[in-house]
């Protein structure tokens, strides 16, 4: 069996971590994988797809417009070149796209929702026209409780839906080296954050937080991850809150392990999420975390056993999770011994993809 993975990415964020993942471990399965990378104009230079995925072939997929329809033409014929036998997307244009290419050429569809996103007007009017289409598909995975409860109520038919988490190559991390520990002294205590600079992700909340914690403990220092629209606003906020010598963006990071290592505490601020990826990864290189309670966030997180858990936009909380956590660094490694094995014994990229073949044998019947 040969499924195409249809994805729209400007950047290397959860939902491609999880393709990645697919990449890597279907195969062993009997299912063979390509990824289909729709490459929006504005990001064309900036991010290539392929440079992140291994072990399967990733095919460029231009996008020349807003709404282009010559794109389901391209897509139908490289589906053809390729002898695929299923689709499976992520996200709202792939879903468009990808069902109705798929539907002419009368290919069973799968799409996963890692998470509908409602801040602006735009991206709730997407999200409309994606539940209609995902009622037209043969199976819709949701990767936490919350998003299968809202594409049940978006009228997706119950025996279509089904709930897998995300889940990470977790051999993939537990070595990293603590390059990123240079940036600051040797004495500084570095929280962080991997993330896409968009409000969803609190950067915010945890810039105000930052705030009081250093008033408090003057070596603690924040390393943040990741890029996007807010990344500019992010940066005058901390400036203006007056911690901005003591935060440094990094911007797109290519050695995530080695991010993680440089860290003594994970922070996931998100005041929404399905399952992130990053929260996998952290605990997976054996960090302890302080998450907010979103999405399937407290399926994976034990309070007190693997770090904090939080409400999501309460910077004062997460400012006091954070001292009591620098006050107790004697426990540091017994937490974040803890969080690796628990992504190591629950979490695992193959468990994921044995669910996936599942469901895509099912639906080619």
């Amino acid at each position: 069996m040969r499924v195409l993975h249809l994805i729209g990415s400007t950047g290397f964020y959860g939902a491609e971590a999880v393709v990645a993942t697919l990449a890597r471990t279907l195969p062993a399965l009997g299912v063979e994988t390509c990824v289909g990378h729709m490459r929006y104009a504005a990001a064309r230079r900036s991010f290539r797809l392929e440079e992140h995925v291994d072990g399967c072939e990733v095919i460029p997929l231009e996008h020349e417009r807003r709404m282009d329809f010559g794109f389901v033409v391209r897509l139908r014929a490289e589906m053809k070149r390729l002898g695929i036998d299923a689709i499976h997307s992520h996200g709202y244009k792939p879903d468009v796209y990808g069902g109705v290419a798929a539907k002419m050429a009368g290919l069973p569809m799968l799409s996963t929702c890692h998470l509908w996103t409602r801040a602006t007007w735009a991206l709730r009017g997407y999200a409309r026209i994606d539940a209609l289409m995902l009622r037209r598909f043969d199976k819709v995975v949701a990767v936490s409780q919350p998003i299968l409860d809202e594409l049940q109520k978006a009228g997706i038919a119950s025996e279509k839906l089904a709930l897998i988490p995300n889940q990470i190559s977790a051999e993939r991390f537990g070595a990293g080296k603590p390059e990123f520990r240079s940036i600051f002294g040797k004495d500084a205590f570095i929280f962080g954050a991997a993330c896409r600079q968009v409000s969803a992700k609190g950067v915010d909340v945890l810039l105000r937080a930052a705030k009081v914690v250093t008033e408090s403990l003057p070596e603690a220092r924040f390393l943040i991850a990741g890029d996007g629209p807010k990344a500019e606003e992010y940066h005058e906020l901390a400036r203006n809150l007056g911690v901005g010598g003591k935060v440094r963006f990094l911007g797109r990071c290519g050695t995530m392990p080695n991010f993680y290592a440089s860290l003594d505490v994970f922070v996931l601020p998100s005041l929404d999420e399905g399952m992130p990826i990053a929260l996998l990864e952290a605990m997976a290189e054996g960090r302890p975390v302080i998450a907010t309670k979103v999405g399937s966030v407290e399926r994976v997180v034990r309070n007190e056993l693997f770090g904090r858990l939080i409400a999501p936009g309460d910077s004062a909380a997460l400012a006091s999770a954070m001292l009591a956590l620098a006050s107790s660094r004697e426990k540091l490694s017994q937490l974040g011994e803890a969080a690796r094995n628990e992504v190591l014994a629950h979490h695992s990229g193959q468990r994921m993809a044995l669910q996936y073949a599942t469901l895509y044998r099912e639906m080619s019947r």
